[in-house]
């Protein structure tokens, strides 16, 4: 049941998100939802991911929610944490009340220092290619 809920909420927050044409990884995000659209799972997640690690806040949310449902990747709620994290810091709203939620019921003190640290990876990584992106360099 908790799949399909997630599959649906992550369904409809994909045509709800408003994305400035300029944004960091918008090219890959619109691949990924196109990719994710025609259900190819592993291409959409790539790409979801290749985005977030621009900074995209979307598309660390998109990941966060297919590990929490286990679409297109297995179910793992320290890597939907992980992801919710990142989506948290780079600006997404509602990414807050999921942390809170999988506190309340998936993760204890120990998988959320882990987890802290993966993100924190994630977000140096997006910030290095901010930075690239922003210099030109490649």
């Amino acid at each position: 049941m908790k799949r399909i809920l997630c599959a649906i909420m992550l369904f409809a927050s994909m045509s709800a998100m408003a994305i400035d044409a300029d944004e960091q990884g918008f090219k890959y995000f619109e691949d990924a939802r196109d990719s994710l659209a025609s259900y190819n799972m592993t291409r959409a997640f790539f790409m979801f991911e290749e985005a977030a690690e621009m900074g995209n806040a979307d598309a660390a949310f998109a990941i966060a929610m297919l590990y929490d449902a286990g679409i297109g990747v297995p179910s793992n709620y320290m890597s939907a944490y992980t992801w919710y994290l990142v989506a948290d810091s780079l600006g997404r709203r509602d990414a807050e009340a999921m942390l809170k939620a999988a506190e309340q019921h998936e993760i204890d003190a120990y998988t959320r220092t882990i987890a802290e640290h993966d993100a924190n990876k994630i977000l140096n990584t997006a910030s290095q290619n901010n930075e690239k992106y922003l210099t030109g360099r490649n």
